[in-house]
């Protein structure tokens, strides 16, 4: 018998809820916070410093890694061209660290 009238309280709250709450709710539009330049810039900045402190201390792939990160967040800026570079060549990869050189001379003349 309790059970019957718990089902029956249950049911009634589902359907006022349905009724009032949901009949004005047109649609749930999730917030997105996209970062913007200045915000990339100044985390491509910090992981940067990051990366130089693992070439620094001899964690050469880790470095690289978070150097290739740091340029996709802000290509336009020599300095992270010249780390990228410094990284690559720590891991042997001559003519990669001659094109990021490259790529970061050309942001210079610009």
């Amino acid at each position: 018998m309790i059970k019957k009238i718990f089902q029956n309280l249950i049911f009634i709250q589902i359907l006022i809820f349905n009724v009032v709450f949901i009949g004005s709710l047109k649609a749930i539009i999730p917030f997105y916070n996209l970062p913007n330049e200045d915000i990339l810039r100044k985390n491509s900045f910090a992981i940067a410093k990051n990366a130089y402190q693992l070439l620094y201390f001899g964690q050469i792939k880790e470095s690289l890694n978070l150097s290739k990160l740091a340029i996709s967040l802000n290509e336009n800026d020599p300095k992270l061209w010249s780390l990228l570079a410094e990284t690559q060549i720590a891991n042997n990869l001559y003519e990669n660290a001659l094109n990021s050189i490259k790529e970061g001379k050309k942001l210079i003349q610009r």
